[in-house]
């Protein structure tokens, strides 16, 4: 999948960026499952965690490769304004999690896990796919796979909480990730592009 993919010449979109970012938060929810170290009201489907993991950010290479203009704007209002990549959306009123979630209610995948990439960033009402996702981004973020200098992890107390989380347990998650995949998950991203 990641090599099926060609950036338009044009573009500002950061295919190496994404990808380490999406295969890592896939990669790190998995982690978070298969070793129970959130706690979950009840099992989740591989498919869906793991698809909506991969998928989360799916608007952000719509807008990078179909509106280019999109994403220049949003990347100079972050730039300009010195906030993060999803102030400057909401700022600019162009959502990546909705064009994800549009591009996929055509697809086959199941209702959860486009419901989870269309609200991953909106935590109003979380089920465990959402809070899985949530946080798996996150740790993504906190250890540096994809962010944008200067992005930082914005971890939901709420959500913490519900998956039994505390916050010196996340920082320790996140010591443990560094150590043990973040180079993995980059060689595999680095050697499939």
């Amino acid at each position: 999948m990641i090599n099926s993919l060609v950036k338009p010449e044009e573009s500002e979109f950061h295919m190496k960026r994404f990808w380490e970012h999406s295969v890592g938060t896939a990669i790190i929810a998995d982690k978070l499952v298969t070793d129970r170290l959130v706690r979950l009201g009840k099992p989740l489907e591989f498919n869906d965690y793991w698809i909506g993991a991969l998928l989360h950010d799916v608007g952000k290479l719509v807008l990078g490769f179909f509106f280019c203009d999109w994403m220049l704007r949003i990347l100079t209002h972050r730039a300009e304004k010195n906030c993060s990549f999803r102030q400057a959306e909401v700022d600019l009123i162009a959502s990546h999690q909705r064009v994800g979630q549009l591009m996929l209610l055509n697809s086959d995948m199941g209702e959860n896990a486009v419901n989870a990439v269309g609200n991953h960033h909106e935590l109003s009402d979380p089920d465990d796919l959402l809070r899985l996702l949530h946080v798996a981004d996150n740790l993504a973020k906190s250890v540096g796979l994809g962010t944008l200098p200067g992005e930082e992890a914005e971890f939901d107390a709420d959500v913490l909480k519900q998956m039994g989380l505390s916050s010196d347990r996340v920082v320790r998650l996140s010591a443990d990730l560094q150590k043990e995949m973040v180079q993995e998950i980059r060689s595999v991203v680095a050697s499939c592009l």
